[in-house]
């Protein structure tokens, strides 16, 4: 094996073919057969690799890509001294990310992921509605202790004046995986003996576990430099944007909220060292990256924003800003170790309501009233399809599976099982262009219809088939990159009268 050795895999998860434009190595040569490819096609991923050659050497080289159809450039440079830390630089021009996790060591790989520079957020999930509406200011009498894993043991908090941001962050999420929001209140709880009080504390002893303490501890050691250094190593500045947004960024893929925490100052102060915060999308557009959080610190407030340039971290690029409530920029930040909890004392979602029918042309139509909008008088009606989307005399069902979003079925005139949706959270709670979700003949034109969600986010959809079996379809957000499933019979023909009406629930 070469002394030293890079391999560099890019994952190309847009629509557009990168094209190679030429490369070099410094120093070194091709790993055998692993030069760049000519080709990198949508949602492909493609390595190459380069070595050391020689005594005392190591391995450094340059690639450039275009995208097809366009002048946007693809640029990666990557060095592996034989003496001092790894160096890698990227670029990319147009509509689009680049980030890399990995890079470390002698004989390493680098993975490169390129993405839209679209915002991506946690269908549902907003700070205004899962986050609590007081803020994380607490009486100094308020003094707790809480129990924590070996070799901790019971520990004075001390004064909850310092704050509960942790057990605030992870509660949060904790009403979000529950399907509810959090308590409607605007005044802190009153102290150890109210429920909510004693369970927010409860978070905050999980989100300061041992692992989590010890990153705090970690990256507020003055020792630790904020940019790559030759003699200890990688950063802070490197831990942020190659290890911790990749994390953040796994976890909002998925569905769920990232609790973080944040280093503010070094050691040895403690009073003030960090602050832990709940991202919940992000955005990253060329080398900026944009993380929008839940801070506990700033109440009902959906738009704070953390930014930072993770282009280099050899250099003081990264400078973490943006609208988080703390006295200092973030030194570092680091995803944290979160486990699901029961939330208490919910609170309801304001009580709105639409309703919606088949119009005379076969239009869907809807209106809807709000109580905290207009005085809760009802909207003018308006379609939300075109005309002839539906049979005149087709059933209508909906389902609500994330807050404030609908999703509506009904039966096309060729018996394709049709929906729409609207998020307030996408495209500006625009309905989205109908599709079907069943070919055609799928259901009896009369056919009754039933939805239910029973996971986050996920939906099942009953009917009516021509040969009276009971047909189905589902789809699940965090399967098959939440496309819906072929539809299937649960029943055998003939099984329901062709009058039935159909009725599921979710137990």
């Amino acid at each position: 094996m070469a002394a030293r050795s890079t391999r560099i895999a890019v994952r190309n998860q847009t629509n557009v073919t990168l094209h190679h434009i030429d490369d070099s190595l410094e120093h070194g040569i091709w790993t055998d057969p692993l030069s760049p490819p000519a080709e990198i096609g949508p949602g492909a991923t493609m390595w190459w690799q380069s070595e050391s050659d020689g005594v005392a050497t190591g391995t450094e080289g340059h690639a450039r890509y275009a995208v097809f159809g366009s002048n946007d450039i693809l640029t990666f440079h990557w060095d592996n001294p034989i003496v001092g830390a790894n160096f890698y630089e990227q670029s990319v021009t147009g509509p689009f990310g680049i980030y890399f996790s990995g890079g470390t060591g002698n004989n390493t790989e680098a993975t490169y992921s390129l993405i839209p520079n679209t915002r991506v957020a946690v269908p549902g999930y907003l700070p205004s509605t899962h986050g609590f509406a007081f803020p994380n200011h607490w009486p100094a009498e308020h003094i707790t202790s809480i129990t924590l894993p070996d070799p901790f043991g019971d520990i004075l908090i001390g004064n909850a004046a310092w704050g509960l941001c942790g057990g605030m962050s992870f509660a949060s999420r904790d009403y979000f995986e529950s399907g509810k929001w959090a308590p409607e209140q605007t005044t802190n709880p009153t102290g150890e003996g109210d429920p909510l009080f004693d369970y927010i504390v409860r978070r905050l002893a999980q989100s300061l576990n041992v692992g989590d303490v010890a990153d705090f501890m970690k990256y507020a050691d003055p020792i630790y430099p904020n940019t790559d250094d030759p003699t200890l190593g990688n950063g802070r500045d490197w831990v942020m944007a190659h290890v911790a947004f990749p994390g953040i960024r796994d976890v909002i893929d998925s569905g769920h909220p990232c609790p973080i925490g944040l280093v503010l100052k070094q050691l040895p102060t403690l009073t003030g060292m960090g602050h832990q915060v709940c991202v919940y999308a992000y955005q990253l557009t060329g080398q900026q990256l944009v993380l929008w959080v839940y801070d506990p610190n700033s109440p009902g407030n959906d738009t704070i924003t953390m930014i930072m340039d993770i282009s280099r971290t050899d250099q003081a690029l990264i400078d973490v800003n943006g609208t988080v409530n703390v006295p200092e920029h973030p030194i570092c930040f680091f995803t944290q170790s979160y486990e699901q909890r029961d939330p208490v004392q919910p609170r309801r979602p304001a009580a709105a309501m639409d309703v919606f029918w088949v119009g005379p042309d076969g239009a869907i139509g809807t209106t809807w009233e709000n109580p905290q909008v207009d005085g809760a008088n009802w909207h003018p009606p308006f379609p939300m399809s075109p005309p002839g989307a539906a049979r005149v005399d087709s059933s209508i069902a909906a389902v609500s599976r994330y807050a404030g979003a609908i999703d509506v079925f009904w039966i096309g005139p060729d018996g394709a099982i049709g929906t729409t949706w609207e998020n307030p959270q996408v495209d500006g709670a625009n309905w989205h262009p109908p599709f079907a979700i069943s070919p055609p003949g799928a259901a009896r034109g009369d056919s009754p219809l039933a939805v239910v969600t029973r996971y986050t986010g996920a939906m099942d959809v009953f009917w009516n088939g021509p040969d009276g079996a009971i047909g189905t379809t589902w789809e699940n957000p965090q399967i098959g990159n939440g496309a819906w499933h072929p539809p299937f019979p649960i029943t055998p023909s003939g099984a329901a009268r062709a009058d039935s009406s159909l009725a599921v629930v979710t137990r």
